[in-house]
């Protein structure tokens, strides 16, 4: 990467005539653009020369903003100040009565994450030959990462429908029918280590699955944490309680499953290049008292691209189980879905 920035060098210096943040690195060398962000050490920068890189903030000397940006202090305050450049490893905040300087080091982080963000993902595939077939996938994730909160909520729902087209008096049959919904709140006991709450719902038509409630509580660790990577592993306990439709329609059918179970989780997620992100999750909810016979597993995998700052395309493959599922159904159920998305 240092090899990378000095041979941009060149470049760097002729654009730093027009209006450009400035790092100043501790061998002299100068690199201009626009400062996105920092997090956890790590500041990156958009250059004219190099595109985005990130830079460690213990090869910085020093470095300047054109305009204003939030800054994130050590005791967890953001002022919205202009920076200009100060003497080796320090930072001069230009606030209301003058300069201030500051250790670089005591930058928690540059523009932090706050407010609500998220994106809605969407697909749909018709078919009109000699099978006429609709598929329709609609799926959103919104979050708000603060200082030492973060709140996620998120949701999908699939419908599948076909039907001959070759006999018009063929009924259309669904097959598929389903729908998630959860939220999970993580407070933070320091920059790694937090205590979660989670609530998720599930419904499946075809799988007889009235509802599942499945609330819960334990501990996560977030390994890693910005804009290249992240990974967290989570584990805690929760409750299970299903109930079944009966699949004749009798209204007195009552069939419901309940247990205390055993949460294992994590989330991985890496951009391979700049406009392309691979992610995997898994979820694991065996039971307590019979682990080996009654359990859940969620999990997924695939690949988001980007075409635009906000529209994506997103590939991935679904799988989920049920080891005691309603009376004729499957226990397990796999997708593969293309979605097109939009960040906000």
């Amino acid at each position: 990467m240092k090899k990378l920035i000095s041979a941009a060098i060149a470049v760097g210096l002729s654009a730093s005539a027009a209006s450009a943040d400035v790092v100043i690195f501790k061998n002299g060398d100068k690199l201009t653009g626009t400062v996105v962000e920092l997090i956890d050490g790590k500041l990156r920068l958009k250059s004219p020369a190099v595109g985005e890189v990130l830079i460690d903030t213990l090869d910085i000397s020093t470095f300047s903003t054109d305009n204003l940006i939030d800054l994130q202090l050590a005791d967890g305050s953001i002022v919205k100040q202009k920076v200009d450049s100060a003497s080796d490893g320090r930072i001069a905040i230009i606030g209301p009565g003058g300069a201030t300087e500051y250790d670089i080091a005591q930058l928690k982080s540059i523009n932090p994450r706050t407010g609500w963000k998220g994106n809605i993902r969407g697909g749909l595939v018709v078919q009109n030959g000699n099978t006429k077939s609709e598929d329709y996938y609609l799926a959103f994730d919104v979050f708000n990462r603060m200082e030492q909160d973060r709140y996620t909520i998120g949701g999908n729902y699939n419908l599948s429908r076909s039907r001959d087209a070759r006999n018009p008096d063929s009924d259309r049959v669904t097959t598929a029918d389903n729908w998630r919904i959860f939220g999970q709140w993580d407070h933070f006991f320091d920059d790694k280590l937090y205590g979660y709450g989670r609530l998720q719902v599930d419904r499946d038509r075809i799988a007889n699955l009235k509802y599942r409630i499945s609330p819960g509580v334990g501990l996560g660790y977030q390994w890693v944490e910005g804009p290249v990577w992240n990974f967290n592993t989570e584990a805690g306990v929760g409750y299970v309680y299903e109930k079944y439709k009966d699949p004749g329609d009798d209204p007195n059918f009552d069939d419901t499953d309940e247990y205390v179970a055993v949460r294992l989780a994590y989330h991985y997620d890496r951009k391979v290049v700049d406009n392309l992100l691979i992610f995997h999750n898994f979820e694991l909810l065996p039971s307590v008292e019979d682990p080996c016979r009654t359990f859940q597993v969620n999990s997924d995998i695939g690949l988001r691209a980007n075409f635009t700052t906000n529209l994506f395309a997103e590939f991935k493959f679904e799988w989920r189980h049920d080891s005691q599922p309603a009376a004729g159904s499957q226990k397990d159920d796999l997708k593969y879905i293309a979605a097109l998305g939009w960040t906000f």
